[in-house]
């Protein structure tokens, strides 16, 4: 960890202040009200609230991890509230968003590199933001234009992640701000580096940076183990007076100093089985996954269980699905585990509120509790528990917000919902919503339509990922996207055309989920290495084919079929990429027929680095079980789920296809099992298909397509009984397998575990051709195999 200085200044002066008490009235600058994360506001707002307006963006929010429930933090738009703007950030199209906050009409809006899945915070005429390119955008509040920005990673690299490029380092240490500093984090992956960094808003300069929270030699989960790791920064920080608190995703949250950046704590082995990415401090404690803990030390205070919560004076709102309740922390005199008397602090009910579901967020203004949960909103009066008030609303209302009167209820479909005192009836604002106009496709001009046609025809490519090198105005990536589902990334080297290619994206409702712009041309880009299924150039169609050298083609470009395909219409060249030399491929459960662990690979060797990450949508058994292991064949992955067996390009991690298999690994997904270590494998690969079986029959797919070219009945036993598969392994020619033995059970000795269903010796040995599934030679053993 080093302290910097830098010479970035920014234009004008900012007054230092504190955004760490409870956020004041008509004032919500920040995510969850102050840097404390509290979720309250001393305004009250009115009795009876009234839909004012609502806000339906293109495209609902695109979590950075859609499938884990602990990662909430970028599951709906929240708002934050200043300068008559309610503003919000955008991880579907790439926008930090200003809207009026009295009528919900857009004032402008900034387009930064990546998806925006944090709220802006707001310090007097300037709005901060982050972004998944990994920086911190400094904004003007009056019209979003640039005033500053500073990078979190070292460098601008970008990666695939969750089908998204972004940075390698990721600013997803959401940003807080506290006495006239501004903290953010980025960087996900500890071996790649984190980087926490403290930004002095008056001048500008950076004040410390940590570079060193992702290489701690801290004990881990297991007990007993210890390794170089750290921390990842994912979720809003929260600033204390000392602390700087620091979500980690999954796992608990670390504790960082906050004057000058050093590691304070981080327990993560102690607290292995809670954590999660909302965290709010009150008083001496932290709240966090549903537990409490010692603001000082990072200790386990209580476990309030899962909810929401927010503070109400100088007691705690906790909600649940079932109850709303509110806390108070008091210190007792309790025996430890020793019988000896020591002090404790225990959080003592206060009142509790039954039928309530306030398991989605929580918001006090002032003496009023505002409980959201399933898709309802109820208000309720923290002195007599009475409801006042309630609306339903479209999905999951995950984000509350409120100032000037307002209150601001942001969903995970995408919607923001604004109300106050003597709004419309909420039928009228609902049918001015839904008589917007949906964006129409213009008509282009033939030379983009024709070329559009002719690159499919040529390369037969309308999945996957496409690079448009010199996008020009991008009515040819407008024109394959209309005939393909290719995800398009393209490249201006103008900032001013990238600009207009970008609203013209965003007026069509394509951008970032379908079209995403970029400053750079082929040879000087951002883009990591391998991605791209397909390259296109609009440029071409005018200043005629890219050349591409055999032995040096675009660094972008996929290997093992990737196309390059430029030119005008009728005249385009195609250039597609071969396979990598010296590649290896790991076929069988232990890398080949001869089971050796070994692959012949000369290309992967010394520090290694994330070439893609995705959070797939494949339901695997637990690691416990020793499952089947994933195999590579010729620039494919495949691996086998819970219910189904899946081809995933190596490349770019981008789904192939899917074989359903209901039930094929249930047997593994419990703990301690012997697993694979006793069965073998059920599937491989070879260049005649892919072959897996459920006992009953193996199955042969193409290797490209998932399509079943074959299916293969097991054989009967000596005795004429019906055999099961067990054993399988292919050369490409000869499929070999066995008869697998039901009666002998395997008993694992460490703890007690159902192992009946894996069956570790066979009665017969045989092989087939492998293409025909004919009989070639079986062995019959006297006793087993």
């Amino acid at each position: 960890m080093r302290t910097l200085l830098t010479s970035l200044v920014l234009g004008g002066v900012l007054i230092a202040g504190s955004n760490s008490s409870t956020a004041a009235a008509a004032d919500w600058p920040t995510y969850r009200g102050d840097a404390e994360r509290s979720g309250a506001t001393t305004e009250p707002l009115p009795a009876n609230l009234s839909l004012a307006w609502t806000h339906q963006p293109a495209h609902p929010p695109s979590p950075a991890w859609p499938r884990d429930d602990r990662m909430l933090f970028d599951r709906v738009h929240d708002v934050v509230i200043g300068g008559g703007l309610a503003l919000y950030g955008s991880s579907a199209d790439c926008r930090v968003v200003a809207l009026d906050a009295a009528t919900g009409q857009e004032r402008w809006s900034y387009f930064t590199d990546a998806p925006v899945r944090f709220a802006p915070t707001i310090w007097k005429d300037r709005a901060y933001a982050v972004s998944d390119d990994g920086y911190l955008y400094c904004l003007s509040l009056a019209d979003g234009s640039l005033l500053q920005r500073w990078r979190g990673g070292p460098t601008d690299e970008m990666v695939l992640g969750n089908g998204r490029m972004v940075s390698r380092w990721p600013a997803r240490g959401g940003p807080v701000i506290r006495d006239g500093l501004l903290y953010f984090g980025a960087g996900i992956w500890q071996s790649e580096g984190i980087f926490l960094r403290a930004i002095e808003l008056e001048s500008g300069r950076e004040v410390w940076l940590n570079d060193d929270a992702g290489k701690i030699y801290m004990p881990q989960p297991h007990g007993g183990a210890n390794a170089e790791s750290g921390v990842s920064a994912q979720g809003y920080l929260v600033a204390t007076e000392n602390e700087l608190l620091v979500p980690t995703g999954r796992a608990v949250p670390a504790a960082f100093a906050r004057a000058s950046g050093k590691f304070r704590y981080y327990h993560l082995q102690a607290n292995g089985h809670v954590g999660g990415t909302l965290t709010i401090a009150a008083g001496d404690s932290f709240y966090n996954g549903g537990s409490a803990f010692n603001l000082a030390t990072g200790a386990l205070e209580g476990k309030l269980g899962l909810g929401s919560v927010a503070r109400l004076g100088e007691t705690l709102v906790h909600g649940s699905k079932t109850q709303l309740r509110a806390l108070k922390v008091v210190e007792k005199t309790v025996p430890d585990r020793k019988g000896e008397p020591t002090k404790s602090r225990v959080h003592e009910v206060v009142w509790t509120l039954p039928g309530i579901d306030a398991s989605a967020a929580i918001l006090v203004a002032g003496e009023t509790i505002f409980a959201a949960g399933g898709t309802k909103v109820t208000a309720i009066d923290s002195g007599t528990q009475k409801t006042l008030w309630m609306t339903d609303v479209d999905g999951m209302p995950l984000g509350l917000a409120a100032a000037d009167g307002r209150l601001y209820v942001s969903t995970d479909r995408g919607t923001i919902y604004c109300y106050t005192a003597g709004g419309e009836p909420a039928a009228a604002v609902a049918t001015r919503a839904a008589e917007k106009p949906a964006p129409t496709m213009p008509q282009l001009d033939p030379r983009y339509t024709a070329a559009a046609d002719e690159i499919l025809r040529r390369t037969k490519t309308s999945e996957g990922f496409c690079l448009d090198v010199d996008c020009g105005d991008g009515s040819l990536a407008i024109a394959l996207a209309e005939r393909t589902n290719l995800q398009i990334y393209a490249l201006s080297r103008s900032a001013d055309e990238v600009a207009a290619v970008r609203q013209r994206l965003h007026e069509l409702g394509l951008y970032g989920k379908r079209i995403t712009v970029h400053q750079g041309d082929a040879a000087n880009h951002r883009y990591g290495k391998y991605f791209a299924d397909l390259v296109v150039s609009a440029r071409s169609l005018e200043n005629g084919p890219l050349t591409i050298a055999a032995d040096a083609p675009p660094k972008a470009l996929r290997p093992g079929g990737g196309i390059v395909c430029t030119g005008r219409a009728g005249a385009m060249e195609t250039f597609e990429r071969p396979a990598l030399a010296n590649t290896g491929s790991w076929t069988h459960q232990y890398s080949n027929l001869g089971n050796t662990s070994c692959s012949d690979d000369e290309l992967v060797q010394g520090q290694l680095r994330a070439l893609w990450f995705r959070d797939v949508d494949l339901e695997m058994p637990q690691r416990h079980g020793r499952g089947h292991a994933p195999l590579f064949f010729e620039g494919r992955m495949f691996v086998e789920g819970l219910d189904a067996l899946r081809a995933v390009d190596a490349y770019n991690g981008r789904n192939l296809w899917e074989f359903k298999l209901p039930g094929i690994q249930s047997a593994f997904n419990a703990d301690h099992l012997a697993g694979t270590a006793v069965t073998g494998s059920n599937f491989c690969v070879a260049a005649s298909g892919v072959y897996v079986h459920d006992k009953q029959r193996c199955y042969r797919l193409d290797p490209a397509t998932g399509e079943k070219l074959g299916e293969f009945p097991a054989l009967a036993l000596a005795d004429g009984k019906p055999g099961h598969w067990g054993y399988i392994a292919c050369d490409g020619k000869l499929l070999f397998g066995s008869l697998a033995n039901p009666d002998h059970k395997v008993r694992y000795a460490y703890l007690k575990a159902d192992m009946s269903d894996m069956w570790g010796e066979s009665k017969t040995f045989f092989a087939l051709d492998a293409k025909t599934g004919k009989l070639l030679w079986r062995y019959d053993a006297k006793d087993s195999i």
